[in-house]
């Protein structure tokens, strides 16, 4: 259990070497980093951008918008804030997809595969440019849903309230309307 922890936390170290806290970036994604003495209203539909415009809110916003401030609550200084809420989610994805792929094929090379894979590829190197941290919360939202539908069908295809529980749960890792959708119309193609 160690080694994958290991290997993967090298792995995103290796990537993002150059946005350590030390070397004081300050980067939360693509909308603004929430400084001390300003508050997110979780139930607006509008935040404020710091220039003095009103933007609308995306859904997922109020929740991961105050993450910086609860890590600040904590002690935790605004560079490393950034390092751990745009790698953190990077580093749980690789995780999880090394584990889930190990208990369903029973090999730790397919897993460890699958784990490096799930970061190597274009589309996941433009999120990095474009759009980390929220992104990686919806993928890991996806292969839990996967995941989720794969224990389903395989223990006898029956829907239990347990299920139902669980997929509700899922759903909040949909953070981005789009990834809401998609996750409603796998739910849909299955149930």
């Amino acid at each position: 259990m160690i080694i994958p922890i290991i290997v993967f936390s090298t792995f995103v170290l290796s990537i993002s070497y150059k946005m350590l806290p030390f070397y004081g970036l300050i980067s939360y994604v693509d909308t603004i980093y929430f400084f001390p003495g300003i508050f997110f209203n979780f139930f607006s539909t509008w935040r404020e951008s710091f220039l003095g415009a009103y933007n609308s809110n995306l859904f997922g916003i109020p929740i991961t918008g105050n993450f910086p401030k609860i890590l600040n609550f904590f002690g935790i200084t605004d560079n490393a804030a950034s390092y751990i809420l745009n790698y953190l989610p990077v580093l749980i994805l690789c995780l999880l997809v090394f584990f889930i792929t190990r208990k369903i094929s029973n090999n730790s090379f397919y897993a460890y595969f699958a784990g490096l894979f799930i970061i190597l590829n274009n589309f996941i190197f433009q999120q990095f440019l474009i759009w980390p941290g929220h992104y990686f919360y919806n993928v890991i939202g996806l292969v839990l849903l996967f995941y989720q539908t794969y224990k389903i069908f395989k223990l006898g295809g029956s829907l239990k309230l347990k299920d139902i529980s669980i997929l509700i749960l899922i759903s909040v890792f949909a953070i981005q309307p789009i990834f809401f959708a998609i996750y409603l119309a796998y739910l849909f193609c299955f149930f």
